[in-house]
């Protein structure tokens, strides 16, 4: 179904989001912002797509849309957001995300022998959790849409749907935690590390996965590479630039 989510989303986008004048993110529904990792404002153009602007850090090569949908908007995308959820939760995409999960549980557990608490941050579905739970992990999830709200809670996972910098955790209370494909919508990804570096015990083990701006497709593809969504995707990083942040974050 990824096909029909897409054109569809295409054309939403561009109905809502564009000015016809200028073919760039409307100002009254975006917002400014500098650097994601360095937070300078060096910045050079690289593309625009879908009225999205694509800017290279001259400071530190972090490459980032700017300006973003504002606050409000981004809320509500993502609140609301059902028709994405489906395409991840037909029995297809079910098998194949098991299949992936358990082989990365396999090496979670290599370095946490001892299952104990797991928070996955932006939950989606709760397809990870409900693969952890299963391996004895004793899950929790993040996660603000509603859709994946009422599937995770039929697990009988708890989910809290607040930012996890309003949510009172105590810190060094987890022994994983997880970022499946977050850090590239985050405005702040730094901030989001800074407080998830607190939650992890001393031993705990962080696992992000992120679109690699490396990766063999956005080097031949370039601005036509499905990662490059400027409403959702608004961070994109390789090795190099992930592990600055992470620096950066305390780890």
């Amino acid at each position: 179904g990824r096909d029909t989510h897409f054109k569809n989303r295409l054309s939403k986008k561009n109905d809502d989001i564009t000015d016809p004048i200028t073919g760039k993110l409307r100002q009254d529904i975006s917002k400014n912002r500098k650097c994601p990792l360095c937070s300078k404002d060096k910045k050079t153009i690289i593309f625009i797509k879908e009225g999205f602007e694509h800017y290279k850090c001259q400071n530190c090569s972090m490459v980032y849309v700017n300006p973003i949908l504002n606050e409000e908007k981004l809320h509500n995308f993502y609140q609301d957001e059902e028709s994405y959820n489906k395409v991840l939760t037909n029995s297809l995409q079910i098998d194949l995300d098991i299949k992936r999960f358990n082989y990365c549980l396999d090496i979670i557990e290599q370095y946490c022998p001892k299952k104990g608490n797991i928070l996955d941050v932006g939950a989606g579905a709760g397809i990870f959790l409900e693969v952890a739970m299963g391996r004895n992990w004793e899950p929790l999830a993040i996660e603000f849409n509603s859709f994946c709200i009422k599937r995770i809670k039929s697990l009988g996972i708890d989910c809290i749907s607040k930012p996890i910098e309003e949510v009172n955790l105590a810190k060094a209370s987890f022994d994983c935690i997880t970022l499946w494909a977050v850090l590239e919508h985050l405005q702040e990804p730094k901030k989001m590390l800074k407080n998830i570096n607190e939650l992890l015990k001393p031993n705990g083990i962080l696992v992000i996965l992120v679109p690699n701006i490396n990766s063999l497709a956005a080097r031949i593809m370039h601005e036509k590479c499905g990662t490059f969504s400027g409403d959702a995707h608004i961070n994109f990083f390789n090795d190099m630039t992930l592990k600055n942040i992470q620096e950066k974050a305390g780890f």
